[in-house]
């Protein structure tokens, strides 16, 4: 399977996801942040170490620590580039993207590269699991 960075219908409706994701990181809130994610989700970082939750609560509460604590670090706006796709399904696409997230002074305050398995619902794409690199 070939990685896509071409622009294609897919690849439109990844961008559009992800540039919301990011609008949203605005407002700091774990809720709307999970909104995105399908649930049952699953979350793997960078050591390897793997969570699985099963409740919008729970996928709420997981994002607003992290929320609160890039807040604290000085993250006022959320940015991603490098995207690059793959189909793994008629309603399944593998995706990755570069995050940075920026102070006011528009200073790189946190950089990682994250996957995401995502699926096509009625309800637009979401997020059934991501893995931090």
């Amino acid at each position: 399977m070939k990685r896509q960075r071409v622009m294609n219908a897919q690849g439109a409706a990844l961008q559009t996801f992800f540039q919301q994701f990011a609008d949203d990181f605005a407002a700091f809130d774990g809720a709307l942040i999970a909104s995105r994610y399908h649930v049952s989700f699953q979350a793997i970082n960078a050591e390897g170490n793997v969570t699985f939750f099963d409740t919008p609560q729970a996928i709420a509460a997981y994002f607003q620590t992290y929320l609160d604590q890039y807040r604290k670090e000085g993250a006022r706006t959320c940015h991603f580039d490098d995207l690059s796709w793959f189909s793994s399904g008629r309603r399944t696409v593998l995706a990755t993207v570069t995050w940075r997230l920026r102070n006011t002074e528009g200073s790189v305050v946190a950089q990682w590269q994250e996957s995401y398995h995502l699926l096509q619902t009625d309800g637009g794409l979401r997020v059934l699991t991501s893995s931090d690199f």
